[in-house]
């Protein structure tokens, strides 16, 4: 299977327009479009972007592994994370933080966490 009908079934799979994809990884609709046809294969970075965007591997995308998923995927967080997600892309001054959440420390995580349950 081609990378570009990898990428358009990962599209597909998650309910997403090309639009959406774009925005999030901060592309054009009309350079997904070129990638899921095959017309046009993306830089590293913008693989990378992709990857991480759509939870699979890398190699998976580029035909070395057959096996998409970098870890095991529990995808009932998945999709909400990817909600929250799609919602956070509404508001670019959080689309930063966002991006370094998953490496922040235990310490910033367990405040967050304490900010959180105060105001949810």
């Amino acid at each position: 299977m081609t990378l570009g009908k990898k990428l358009k079934i990962a599209r597909e799979d998650r309910d997403l327009y090309q639009a959406e994809v774009a925005e999030a990884i901060g592309s054009s609709k009309a350079v997904i479009s070129n990638y899921e046809r095959d017309l046009r294969d993306p830089d590293t970075g913008t693989l990378k972007s992709l990857a991480e965007f759509y939870n699979l591997s890398a190699d998976y995308l580029l035909g070395i592994i057959d096996e998409p998923y970098p870890a095991k995927v529990d995808y009932d967080t998945y999709n909400k994370l990817l909600s929250a997600k799609k919602e956070l892309n509404k508001h670019q001054e959080l689309t930063q933080w966002w991006i370094q959440l998953p490496y922040a420390d235990k310490e910033k995580l367990k405040k967050l966490k304490g900010i959180w349950n105060i105001i949810s």
